[in-house]
């Protein structure tokens, strides 16, 4: 009876570490299925597109052999409250109205130093045209940022090893608006 309720019990085990592990994946990337078509506004979940962004960025930066970016939430606030603010106007600006007009004055604000590289994007997302799954649209955004001249030197760096990514798109949900901020280990407050 003991040797079942052992054995039992490391099944038990075993069975819930598979589940954390598929929970974590699940949290980290929601529900991916690149096979999904994110047409519908309510079920494209922009946090999913932000990891796959990620995710395809560092698989470039591994075949460069350059570290993988880890996502630092000094940079990823600052990244998304700008992409929030480009949505909500509807136009590409590195600069804000109000107290936290630029990068350096939101990562600041945010807890970090001045010391970060912010890259803009906006991107059509005409569905009436076509219909982008998510990789299609996660392979835009990542072929500009490492393609575009003025930003591969920054994505492809080996001085920038943390990343804040921030998309949002604009209230007719045709355009997104990406914030890309990058930096090191100068990023944290001196001090």
């Amino acid at each position: 009876m003991r040797r079942y309720f052992s054995t039992g019990v490391i099944l038990l085990l075993l069975f819930f570490s598979g589940n954390i592990n598929a929970q974590i994946n699940f949290k980290l990337f929601g529900n991916y299925n690149s096979r999904f078509i994110p047409s519908d506004s309510i079920k494209f979940n922009l946090d999913i597109l932000e990891n796959i962004v990620l995710k395809k960025l560092n698989d470039i930066r591994k075949l460069n052999r350059l570290d993988e970016f880890k996502i630092e939430s000094i940079l990823d606030l600052p990244a998304e409250d700008q992409s929030s603010y480009m949505s909500r106007i509807d136009e590409l600006l590195a600069i804000q109205t109000g107290l936290f007009k630029t990068s350096s004055d939101r990562m600041r604000f945010y807890g970090g130093s001045k010391k970060s590289v912010e890259l803009l994007l906006s991107v059509e997302i005409d569905y009436k045209r076509k219909q982008f799954s998510w990789d299609e649209t996660a392979e835009i955004i990542v072929r500009r940022l490492t393609l575009l001249k003025e930003y591969k030197s920054k994505t492809l760096s080996s001085s920038y090893f943390l990343i804040g990514i921030g998309i949002d798109a604009n209230k007719n949900f045709d355009k997104l608006y990406i914030s890309v901020l990058l930096g090191n280990y100068l990023t944290f407050n001196e001090g």
